[in-house]
């Protein structure tokens, strides 16, 4: 996740010092222009909201194809979320998955023989 290092504010415009993974910087390319910072907390996250695979209720829809082709398995069925506006657009901004922070082993069969 990005950091914020430095705020500096200079005649009215601020200059932000962030540092970011390898991965943020992949994923970003070329690109320098309409990024947006917004955090990724659950203060911040403030709507849940209900999402599902098929149906046409009241859901956020997400394509199965979509979630196969980012490694994620099983959609929680209440996500945290955001609507947020910038120029005059919206964004929703959704967490579809939590990481665990706790790494989690397994333990290796034959672990502990002495023989």
């Amino acid at each position: 996740m990005a950091r914020i290092k430095n705020i500096d504010v200079n005649d009215g415009e601020m200059t932000v010092v962030i540092t970011i993974s390898e991965k943020e910087y992949n994923l970003l390319g070329a690109k320098i222009d309409g990024l947006v910072l917004v955090p990724t907390d659950e203060v911040f996250l403030e709507r849940e909201l209900v999402t599902g695979k098929i149906g046409n209720g009241n859901r956020i829809m997400v394509p199965n194809t979509f979630l196969k082709n980012n490694g994620i398995a099983k959609l929680r069925k209440r996500v945290p979320s955001r609507l947020f506006e910038f120029n005059n657009e919206k964004y929703l901004f959704i967490k579809l998955e939590n990481s665990s922070l706790v790494p989690e082993f397994e333990e290796d069969e034959g672990a502990g023989d002495s023989k």
